[in-house]
């Protein structure tokens, strides 16, 4: 187990920011160069995509946002390929990105199951139990708590 580079200048960074990244949660996970996580989506080169389809929702468009280098937001980091599409940071505000209509789409689909959605039907990737009290707070209209809660607090209407 190793930082690479480019990881511990965003570290540092991060470190000597306090006042930018104070309400912010930064997570770096660390695992072996050789280790089978999740076949991220049916995509992983070393992992390959079963039959078998896991009904429970997923987690990540609740908490998580994920944003490609040409500055495009994807549906999660098992998006490796780049081959998603919620929205577009160039052209809309992070803000309005986050509460758009394509997220608020995949949100409901993937509510009832991953099954319902074409790029998540297969992902063995599973989250459950680390963020559910923040998808508790979204599903029931609450304001979010902890360190989520500026990143993911939205206007109800």
């Amino acid at each position: 187990m190793k930082l690479r580079k480019n990881i511990v200048e965003i570290y540092d960074y991060v470190k000597a920011h306090p006042e930018e990244f104070g309400d912010v949660e930064i997570l770096i996970q660390m695992r072996y160069v050789k280790a089978v996580l999740t076949n991220r989506a049916g995509s992983s080169p070393n992992k390959a995509a079963t039959e078998k389809i896991i009904t429970e929702t997923c987690l990540m468009p609740y908490t998580d946002m994920f944003i490609f280098p040409d500055g495009r937001m994807g549906i999660c980091c098992c998006d490796n390929f780049e081959s998603t599409t919620l929205a577009d940071l160039n052209e809309v505000p992070l803000k309005e990105a986050w509460s758009g209509e394509l997220y608020k789409k995949t949100r409901d689909m993937i509510r009832d199951g991953r099954q319902n959605h074409p790029f998540c039907k297969h992902c063995d990737f599973i989250d459950a139990g680390l963020r559910m009290d923040a998808v508790d707070d979204v599903l029931n209209g609450r304001p979010m708590r902890g360190a989520r809660q500026s990143m993911f607090s939205r206007n109800k209407k």
